[in-house]
């Protein structure tokens, strides 16, 4: 009980499961005790508010450097501090993750790519690479996730020459810190990458850069397997791919 005890430390992140939504909801450690520590109301990505009555039991994952812990735990009840706290029974076990930064889930999902080189310009352009240009229009114009307007005008662009057209990959796994991806396309180290993820019906937009690229035969053609660093990356984004690898893990593991 006492290396549990350990876990648990003022402002370290932690989420909080609801089976009835199946989404995660996160908070901060205000407090710890002898016995249980105290969280603030934990909030969805939607600024949701997640109600957490006295004497039932959550889901919950802590969230350390080394690893994420997982367990079950028990509300005691709700005090009034500066802001309204939230009490939870220690856990008698909890369920260890080791990560390195961030951890990074198997999986397969569909995506969309554009290679960037920065250095053409409208005079020289390419039906290959995204220029400097179409890259602050992207990142200027575009929503995060995407919608359907955005899909629109991208169609456009490419309709009249002022976008090229996206090359199509999919994910071998994926992690707040990056993915890895199978193309048929080469890629190399140093490439600078704008990758629509398709997540759970949303269209994350991301960049990356290629950090290692191999190449495998494949019955009769060759594939590459690239390992991409996101860079740029909006945190409400980043939060959005971290609470996806979290609820798969959950998931995996009942």
């Amino acid at each position: 009980m006492k290396k549990v005890l350990r876990l648990f430390q003022i402002n370290l992140r932690i989420q909080v499961y609801d089976e009835r939504v199946q989404d995660y909801y996160s908070a901060t450690i205000q407090d710890v005790g002898a016995d249980s520590f105290f969280i603030n109301e934990p909030m969805s990505q939607a600024a949701v508010t997640l109600f957490m009555g006295a004497n039932t039991y959550w889901q919950f994952c802590l969230i350390r450097d080394d690893a994420l812990y997982y367990f079950e735990s028990r509300v005691i009840g709700h005090k009034k501090d500066q802001i309204k706290l939230i009490e939870v029974q220690y856990p008698e076990m909890v369920s260890r993750k080791q990560r390195r930064g961030y951890y990074r889930l198997p999986c397969t999902l569909e995506l969309e790519y554009w290679v960037v080189d920065k250095h053409l310009t409208a005079e020289n352009p390419t039906d290959q690479k995204l220029n400097s240009q179409q890259l602050t229009r992207i990142l200027t114009n575009w929503n995060n996730p995407l919608t359907e307007a955005d899909y629109q005008e991208k169609e456009k662009w490419q309709q009249s020459g002022d976008m090229p057209p996206e090359k199509t990959a999919h994910s071998v796994d994926i992690s707040g810190g990056g993915l890895q991806l199978i193309s048929t396309r080469k890629l190399v180290e140093g490439d600078h990458l704008v990758i629509v993820l398709r997540l759970e019906g949303t269209k994350l937009l991301t960049q990356g850069v290629v950090v290692r690229s191999s190449k495998h035969k494949e019955g009769s053609q060759f594939i590459y397997r690239v390992g991409v660093k996101f860079i740029d990356l909006p945190e409400k984004v980043r939060e959005r791919i971290v609470q996806y690898v979290f609820e798969q893990m959950r998931h995996r593991m009942t």
